[in-house]
């Protein structure tokens, strides 16, 4: 995405109705702003999808993991093991259904604020595959 489109991500409103993680619901309708809602289209109190990123970001870092990309050595031998049916799949969720599945948002809301969060750690190194919050990372929560 151009920054040009990442900016206007960020301005758009997600009001507190469109949040179903009660703690974080309650705390826009207390402390956000007036004005329409770009996912529902009612006016209400709510943030801007920069703010809620920041939250969420702030949340993933105390609660969520980022899962490998890689089985580790026992499960790789196990897919080796020609006599083994296992088959690896990557543990967690991916990462705009865990975004959404945390704060209950929509996959639309989850979507940008995945996009902005993913621009703000972007890597631009040839070597580095998967950054925080790379469209195609899985988190899982901490303790599972």
């Amino acid at each position: 995405m151009s920054e040009d489109d990442i900016e206007t991500l960020k301005e758009r409103k997600l009001c507190f109705n469109c949040v179903g993680d009660d703690f974080l619901s309650e705390e826009i309708r207390k402390q956000g702003k007036r004005g329409k809602c770009d996912y529902c289209g009612k006016v209400a109190r709510h943030y801007d999808i920069e703010t809620l990123a920041e939250h969420i970001e702030t949340a993933f870092e105390r609660h969520y993991t980022r899962t490998s990309t890689e089985p580790d050595a026992i499960r790789w031998m196990m897919m080796k093991d020609k006599e083994s049916d296992y088959d690896w799949e990557r543990e967690g969720e991916p990462v705009v259904w865990a975004i959404a599945n945390a704060a209950l948002i929509s996959e639309e809301a989850a979507k940008d604020i995945q996009r902005i969060i993913e621009d703000k750690f972007g890597s631009y190194d040839e070597f580095v595959y998967e950054t925080k919050f790379h469209a195609d990372s899985y988190y899982e929560e901490k303790g599972c």
